[in-house]
């Protein structure tokens, strides 16, 4: 198995929280010109930068009391839409490779692996252990994968504000510690793919 860690189209992501939680905010004519740079055939960073010259001379036409009322109406709405979608933000893509070197299947999963052990193969599936969003927020999940790296099972939410610092798997079992002020450990039952379940936690 090959893990290659990405992160996802930050600016789609932008753009479906100003369409879909400021349109009370923003004017419509606004949105529209954001809409066109979104269809441009630029770079990810290159559409941001391009939203945010569009809505700083909007804010620019308020006074100043009411731009900065919007500003911090923005961030607020932002933080939360983001935290509720931190699993969106980046991606593991696993490729199997066979004896021959040939790409078998391919799948991802949300967040990123620690290292090599956060990976094993069980009786065909494969079972993947990982991290999405920082320290503030951040959550660690361990997925099941089908032979064709199609999710089957999970467990989520090990460690809430925490990440991973070790993981095993022993047969039907997974071992999680997560760290940030304390080491817990998270015994999972993994024996059945399909309803994995955390069994214990220390």
């Amino acid at each position: 198995y090959v893990a290659t860690y990405a992160y996802s189209d930050y600016s789609k992501l932008m753009y479906d929280f100003l369409k879909t939680k400021t349109s009370d905010l923003i004017p419509s004519e606004v949105m529209q010109r954001i809409e066109k740079v979104m269809n441009y055939d630029i770079s990810t960073q290159s559409k941001l930068t391009e939203t945010g010259i569009i809505l700083n001379r909007y804010m620019g036409t308020l006074e100043s009391d009411e731009r900065m009322k919007l500003q911090n109406e923005i961030h607020d709405r932002m933080s939360e839409y983001f935290k509720e979608r931190k699993r969106d933000l980046e991606k593991t893509i696993i490729t199997k490779v066979t004896t021959n070197l040939e790409p078998a299947a391919t799948g991802e999963v949300p967040g990123r692996p620690l290292n090599q052990f956060s990976l094993d193969e069980y009786e065909g599936n494969l079972r993947i252990a990982t991290t999405s969003g920082r320290w503030s927020d951040s959550v660690n999940d361990v997925y099941i994968l089908d032979p064709s790296l199609k999710i089957i099972g999970s467990v989520k939410d090990l460690g809430l504000e925490e990440r991973i610092y070790s993981v095993r798997f022993l047969s039907g079992k997974g071992y999680v510690v997560t760290f940030r002020e304390t080491d817990p450990i998270y015994v999972l039952d993994l024996s059945e793919p399909s309803n994995a379940q955390l069994k214990g936690e220390l």
